[in-house]
Order: structure tokens, then sequence, then C-alpha cells
């Protein structure tokens, strides 16, 4: 089987989901960089859109981040039958993806004097998204949002709630709003696979490409 590797930038961003989901799925990948995509991402055969992240991965090149996560879970045959279950996973998959652009829009504009505007995003935005995945959590019977282990959204989920706790760490203080989110939340970062890559020294420490949004902000 040719070997697999993961192309993206130096720290966590858009690639951090991927990475999540391929070592709780205990696939074996190289960590490539971006060289070649600097020099060639005109090609449109290996960067289809003009970005990274890029998988490779059974021969194929893949791109776009939720789409990858999909193809990660097809792969593993944890899609799921059920058409409404496919929806849920999806529609959050979604929600997750608008939070994921307004959380880069927060990160970026006006970058580095932007903390006002990272506190308003960490604080007033987070708690209006939250509040929708709290709603989420409530309804769900099992330690997993969608069923009995992870659905591919909840590594994007894991990823943008751990840059809300990193720029707020009292986001799941005791007392707080969001307690089922924080119970998930704490199973996520628990699984073996996951605490095992997070305390190998593989995980890139920095989150994004902005010093002031790499850190508490409130």
């Amino acid at each position: 089987m040719a070997p697999v590797s993961f192309e993206y930038f130096g720290i966590q961003g858009r690639g951090e989901p991927i990475r999540l989901m391929l070592a709780d799925l205990e696939i074996e990948y190289e960590e490539v960089g971006n060289a070649s995509f600097v020099s060639n991402k005109t090609d449109l055969d290996s960067y289809t859109f003009g970005q990274i992240p890029r998988l490779m991965i059974d021969g194929k090149s893949l791109v776009q981040t939720n789409a990858i996560l999909e193809f990660l879970a097809a792969r593993a045959g944890k899609l799921g039958a059920d058409p409404y279950a496919r929806y849920q996973v999806s529609s959050f998959l979604c929600a997750l993806e608008d939070f994921a652009i307004r959380y880069g829009r927060a990160v970026y504009t006006n970058a580095p004097n932007n903390k006002a505007d990272l506190v308003t995003f960490a604080t007033e935005e987070a708690n209006r998204v939250f509040t929708q995945f709290e709603a989420i959590a409530a309804k769900s019977t099992t330690e997993y949002l969608f069923g009995a282990e992870p659905s591919h959204a909840e590594y994007h989920g894991l990823y943008l709630i751990s840059c809300i706790e990193l720029l707020r760490p009292s986001v799941f203080a005791e007392g707080t709003a969001f307690p089922l989110l924080g119970a998930w939340y704490k199973k996520m970062l628990a699984r073996k696979n996951i605490a095992a890559y997070m305390a190998s020294g593989k995980q890139f420490t920095q989150r994004n490409g902005n010093a002031t949004a790499d850190g508490p902000v409130c």
C-alpha cells in the first residue's frame, strides 16, 4: 500500500481536524510540509482548488478539510446507512464550517492589533454558537453527539472548540452554561489515540498565523 502523506503549513489550522481523525483511526502518515504547494500551487491535478491541506492516501490526492474528513469516515465504514443520521452529521459540519470562517476572520482581520475583536468573538459569538451545540448535546443518548463513536464532524468540532478554550480558558469552568458540551469535549480529548497524539510531540503548538490569537485574551 502506498504511504500516506499530509501536506499543510506548520501550524494546526485547517489541517488539524484531519490530523486528529487520522490519529484516532490509527492511520500512520508523513507530515510533508508546504514546500511543494508553494512551488506548484497552480498544478490543478495536485491542488484542485489551489489550496491545502492535501491528503495523499490510497493513491489519491484529496483536498478540502471537510471532504477529507467525510472520505476518511467512509473509508473506515463509519458514515452509516441511515439518511437522517447522515444529515445530522452533515448539518453539524456545515455549522462548524460557518463558525470556522468567522473564527478565521476574527483571527486575521486587523491582526496583530485585534485583541478586542478576539474577546468579542470568544465571548459573544462563542456563547451564541455554543448554546446551539449544547442543545445538540442535550439530544444525544450516547457519549458522543450522534452515536456510540465520534462522527467525522466531531473532529472539526474538537479543534474549533479547543481554539475557543485557548482564547477563553474559563469557557467550560464549573457553573458555565455549557456542561454537556464541556463533557463531550473532555471525552474527545480523553480518547486514547487522540491523547497519545497530543502527547507525542507531533502536534504543532501554533494554532494559527496570528500570535495575538495564540493564547488567552479573556
